[in-house]
């Protein structure tokens, strides 16, 4: 019995680690340094990020030295606030975070009160510190205005628009290919070495041949394309790792034209 248990507790601690680096795949990761105008670091600042679209917010303070971290993030347009005793509240907006990426927010404090708020719009260029790893993300606008190839607009067709990619094409019978699954060779790897998800989860047919479902380009919000020096929780591909995110709530009022008028 005492060996049994044992041997659930190993299991336990072997699946949890994976089930933490699963979610960094799907969502992202927003830091950076608070100091104030003489360069030395804030700590204990109060710290507020909040989604644009949807409005959820989450809090946290700036350790020690200055830095403060808010991972597992859902890809989104954010806003940060920080406040601390003695400086102006400084607000930084138009905070890009995309699908698997650090994007790092480095905040500036000036002396004054609290009541008195410094707000910068226009995010700067985005530069990946934070990883190694090599690819591209195509996010909602480019994704509704590119030409795609095959009946139903696949979005795989995107993968023409990335480095080290042969041109993408349609393979095998309707038949055996219900979905039209699109095939392409990445970075001289054979086909089967691409590895498909949505939303993180496993997207490829068993022989890693075709893939099981095809999302309408509607429905996604980003598409990740990794093609090396990837995390290892990326999971297995000597090509390339296609993660298609779909769309989530907005607050934003959205029109649906018809034969009626229009609905809201």
């Amino acid at each position: 019995m005492v060996r049994f248990r044992t041997l659930y507790v190993l299991s336990l601690v072997a699946v949890l680690p994976a089930g933490l680096a699963y979610s960094q795949t799907l969502n992202a990761t927003l830091l950076g340094t608070v100091t104030d105008i003489s360069g030395a670091v804030v700590p204990s600042a109060k710290v507020a990020i909040t989604e644009v679209n949807t409005n959820v917010s989450r809090t946290g303070q700036t350790d020690d030295r200055g830095n403060y971290s808010f991972p597992d993030l859902s890809p989104g347009n954010y806003s940060v606030t920080v406040e601390a005793a003695g400086f102006k509240k400084e607000t930084r907006t138009d905070l890009t975070v995309l699908v698997d990426t650090v994007t790092r927010s480095d905040i500036q404090l000036g002396p004054g009160a609290v009541m008195e708020t410094i707000e910068v719009t226009g995010a700067p260029p985005l530069l990946q510190t934070g990883t190694a790893g090599t690819g591209q993300k195509i996010e909602t606008e480019v994704l509704r205005d590119q030409p795609l190839i095959s009946s139903n607009r696949n979005f795989r067709g995107l993968l023409n628009l990335v480095p080290g990619v042969a041109p993408v094409q349609e393979q095998h019978s309707q038949f055996f290919n219900a979905s039209t699954s699109l095939q392409t060779e990445v970075n001289g790897q054979m086909r089967q070495g691409n590895n498909f998800m949505i939303d993180g989860t496993d997207d490829n047919e068993r022989t890693g041949v075709l893939q099981i479902y095809i999302p309408p380009i509607e429905a996604i919000q980003t598409v990740d394309f990794s093609l090396s020096n990837r995390d290892p929780e990326m999971g297995r591909a000597p090509g390339a790792v296609v993660n298609a995110v779909l769309k989530s709530g907005t607050n934003r009022l959205i029109y649906v034209w018809g034969p009626r008028g229009s609905q809201g």
